[in-house]
C-alpha cells in the first residue's frame, strides 16, 4: 500500500495541476469549437481535485481485492455511483430546490462524489479493529529500498501498459474530433455505453487475476492452467450475452437524445451496434491480458502487443481515414476495432504456449 501511495500521489497531484491550470488548452487536443473548449475547461476545473481522492479509493479498492475482500470496494462503488447520479441529476438541471448548474453541476457531483468514497473506505478500514489495511503512516512507508525496486521492476511494464492504452484511447478521440463535434459525441456516448458493460468484466478480470495469482503464487500451474480455460470460456460467453443487449440498446437509446437530429440518433445508433459487435474480442482480450497474463509476470507482452496494436495500427489507420478518406464515425470505430481480432489471436496463442505459468512471488 506504501508503494502504491508513493507512486500514485505524485501523478495524481500532476494531473489534477494540469487540468485547473490548463483546462482549455488539454481540451482543445480533442475540439476546436469554442463553445465545447469553454464547458470542458468550467468542468475540469472543478473536477481536478477529485483526481487525487479517486487515486486513494482506487488504492484501498485495489488492496482489498486481492486479500479477499470483496464486498466492501463493491458496496462502496455502487454507493459512490448512486451518489455521483443523484448529484448529478440535482445539480445539473436544479430538482429538488438546487441552482441549475449544468456542467459545472455534473463536475460538482462527481467530486463530491469521490470525497465520500474515500471516506467511507476511511471509515470502514479504520473502525474494524483487527483490520488488515489498518496502519499508520510510518508502517504503510516502512518498505524497504530492495522491495520497492522489484515491485518497480514487476510493476513498470503494468503501467507503461496502461499508459499506453490510455493515452491511444485519447488519442483516437482527437481523431474522431476531425469528423466534427457531433460525431465526437456520438462516439463519447457510444463508449458510455459499452463502458457499463465493460466495468462488470473489470470485476472478472480483477477475479481471474486474484484466483490465478493466487494458486501460481503456491506453484500449482496446471490449476492455475484450468481457473485459465474456465475463465475464458466464461468471459466469451458473458460477453456474447452483453453483445446482445448492447445491440438491442442501440435501438433505444437514441430516442433519448431528442436534441438531437435525426441523421445524428441514426448515427448513434450504428455507432452503438458498431461497438456491441466488437464487444466480444474486446473484453476476451481485456481478461487474458490483465487477468491471465499479468498474473504470471508475462507484462512485457502485453505492453508489446498493446503498443502494436493501439499505436502502430488502430492510431495510425484513425487518423488516415478521418483525414483523407473521411468516413461516418461508426465505420471509423470498426475499421480501428479491427486490431481488436488482432490482439486476441495473440493473446490466445500466448496463453496457450503457457510462458504466464510463473510464481512471481520467488522472483522477488
Amino acid at each position: 500500500m506504501g508503494i502504491m501511495a508513493s507512486i500514485a500521489l505524485p501523478f495524481s497531484l500532476i494531473f489534477s495541476i494540469v487540468a485547473f491550470l490548463f483546462p482549455k488548452q488539454y481540451i482543445f487536443l480533442f475540439q476546436r469549437d469554442i463553445t465545447v473548449i469553454g464547458l470542458g475547461a468550467a468542468y475540469l476545473k472543478i473536477i481536478a481535485p477529485s483526481y487525487i481522492f479517486m487515486a486513494f479509493s482506487f488504492l484501498y479498492s485495489f488492496t482489498s481485492r486481492t486479500i479477499h475482500r470483496t464486498k466492501a470496494p463493491m458496496i462502496i462503488s455502487v454507493l459512490a455511483i448512486s451518489i455521483n447520479t443523484i448529484l448529478n441529476y440535482t445539480l445539473i438541471y436544479g430538482n429538488f430546490g438546487a441552482p441549475k448548474m449544468g456542467v459545472e453541476g455534473a463536475a460538482t457531483a462527481t467530486l463530491i462524489a469521490r470525497i465520500i468514497e474515500l471516506l467511507i473506505f476511511f471509515s470502514l478500514i479504520y473502525s474494524v479493529k483487527a483490520h488488515p489495511l489498518k496502519t499508520s503512516l510510518s508502517e504503510m512507508f516502512s518498505y524497504s529500498k530492495q522491495l520497492f525496486k522489484d515491485v518497480i521492476k514487476r510493476g513498470t511494464p503494468v503501467f507503461i501498459n496502461e499508459v499506453i492504452w490510455s493515452l491511444g484511447q485519447a488519442v483516437l478521440f482527437i481523431a474522431y474530433g476531425f469528423l466534427g463535434t457531433a460525431a465526437i459525441a456520438v462516439a463519447q456516448i457510444a463508449e458510455i455505453v459499452t463502458d457499463i458493460f465493460i466495468s462488470f468484466f473489470v470485476g472478472v478480470s480483477s477475479a481471474c487475476g486474484v484466483m490465478i495469482g493466487n494458486v501460481l503464487g503456491v506453484d500449482k500451474f496446471d490449476l492455475a492452467e484450468s481457473y485459465a480455460k474456465r475463465f475464458s470460456k466464461i468471459t466469451i460467453a458473458l460477453a456474447a450475452i452483453a453483445s446482445a443487449i448492447i445491440i438491442s440498446l442501440a435501438f433505444i437509446i437514441p430516442n433519448f437524445y431528442a436534441n438531437f437530429s435525426a441523421d445524428t440518433r441514426h448515427l448513434l445508433m450504428l455507432t452503438i451496434i458498431v461497438s456491441g459487435l466488437f464487444h466480444i474480442p474486446r473484453m476476451y482480450n481485456f481478461v487474458v491480458f490483465v487477468g491471465i497474463l499479468r498474473s504470471g509476470g508475462d507484462t512485457l507482452f502485453c505492453v508489446m502487443l498493446d503498443m502494436i496494436s493501439v499505436w502502430v495500427i488502430a492510431i495510425p489507420v484513425a487518423f488516415v481515414t478521418v483525414l483523407f478518406f473521411p468516413r461516418p464515425i461508426y465505420q471509423v470505430i470498426a475499421i480501428v476495432s479491427l486490431g481488436e481480432i488482432i490482439s486476441l489471436i495473440a493473446g490466445y496463442l500466448r496463453v496457450k504456449k503457457k510462458k504466464w505459468l510463473c510464481n512471481v512471488v520467488e522472483k522477488f
